[in-house]
């Protein structure tokens, strides 16, 4: 399947290591040094064919080929290279004595696997010895989505992981619309990572009750770096649903055109255009919230159970154009930018913002475009 990063039968639990060769033959052979006197080690890595050799336990080809690595050697001084992807070979001069060899395998700065020379090689000057390495992936589970059907399939996976806890990085490689909202309700701890300069829209036919593109909850947290999501008119649902988990914005994220329109009856009707925080926790440390309408909190809509701290981003008000969040409710009493219920707190730091305890209700309106 290609959303993943590991092809794996339904139901199968992820082995938390799995050992890849990257190549079979260990041998040295004799020949001129990079200088009098030096000797040198080759390393070859095998490019993504041998990762997507292995079954059914293979690589994406899309993660193999954008592996970038760090060959650190160590004997007589250290010495590090950091080499980009695509290289499939290094050879690296080096004095005669013992060296240990290890590597790091990294997928756009993350640590994907980890390896090292079984024993120490040997070097002599004029000499140059290839030597293999095993690499152990690490237990992050990496998966690459790049239109809806591999949206729906990392959605579809994610319950079989068992009830453990783990760490899941999503990149998104394209913009796609979807119509399948990725509700995280599970049993285990996962701290999911969803990445990506690319936007994620609703196509509006997300089933009743089911509006929110993201719904987070549990001990579920979701950090979305650098993906925008857009929702639709007449949603059912904040475009982010916060229900006990913890939401995180970074980079360059932006939540916006997501009309939630109601008339203040019931949990959600009404309540939050861009994100509603009904339990848990929402932290914005940076990216844009707008476009937005709601009844009350046309930008975010925090409970009295839930959590919002602020140390980044903008969140539009009125007069951002195409960008300011609105409401529908009584206006200057409902919160265009920000709406939070009584007896909440709100930390909110940086320019024009300030740290607020609600009582009997916090309507945060912004009537310029800068908003909060």
């Amino acid at each position: 399947m290609k959303a993943y990063g590991f092809k794996r039968k339904k139901y199968t639990v992820l082995p938390l290591f799995l050992v890849l060769s990257l190549f079979a033959a260990f041998f040295i052979f004799s020949c001129q040094g990079f200088d009098d006197g030096m000797g040198s080690i080759v390393i070859n890595f095998g490019g993504g064919t041998r990762y997507t050799a292995r079954t059914p336990d293979g690589l994406d080809p899309r993660i193999a080929n954008a592996l970038s690595y760090t060959v650190t050697l160590t004997g007589t001084g250290t010495i590090t290279r950091t080499l980009s992807p695509g290289i499939s070979s290094v050879r690296m001069a080096v004095p005669p004595g013992t060296w240990e060899v290890s590597i790091t395998a990294n997928y756009y700065g993350e640590k994907f696997a980890t390896g090292e020379a079984e024993d120490v090689v040997e070097i002599k000057a004029g000499q140059s010895t290839q030597v293999p390495i095993s690499m152990q992936l690490t237990e992050t589970i990496f998966y690459v989505v790049s239109n809806d059907e591999e949206w729906n399939s990392v959605i579809n996976d994610l319950p079989d992981l068992g009830n453990r806890e783990c760490t899941i990085i999503i990149t998104i490689t394209n913009s796609f619309p979807t119509s399948t909202p990725f509700d995280m309700n599970t049993n285990y701890s996962a701290n999911i990572t969803i990445r990506g300069n690319h936007t994620i829209w609703q196509n509006g036919s997300i089933a009743s009750g089911q509006l929110s593109l993201l719904n987070i909850n549990n001990n579920v947290t979701v950090t979305l770096k650098d993906t925008k999501l857009i929702g639709i008119d007449n949603n059912e649902n904040a475009l982010v649903r916060i229900s006990g988990g913890h939401f995180i914005m970074e980079g360059s994220t932006s939540i916006s055109g997501n009309t939630h329109i109601g008339d203040g009856v019931g949990d959600f009707d009404g309540f939050g255009g861009g994100v509603h925080i009904g339990s848990g926790e929402f932290i914005m440390r940076g990216g844009t919230i707008g476009g937005n309408q709601a009844f009350q909190g046309g930008g975010v809509y925090v409970s009295s159970n839930g959590n919002f701290i602020k140390t980044g981003g903008t969140i539009y008000g009125l007069g951002a154009g195409a960008n300011s969040n609105t409401i529908n409710g009584e206006p200057g009493s409902m919160g265009n930018t920000v709406y939070v219920e009584a007896g909440n707190s709100i930390f909110i730091t940086g320019p024009g913002f300030r740290n607020s305890t609600a009582g009997p209700a916090d309507n945060m309106n912004s009537n310029t475009g800068e908003g909060f």
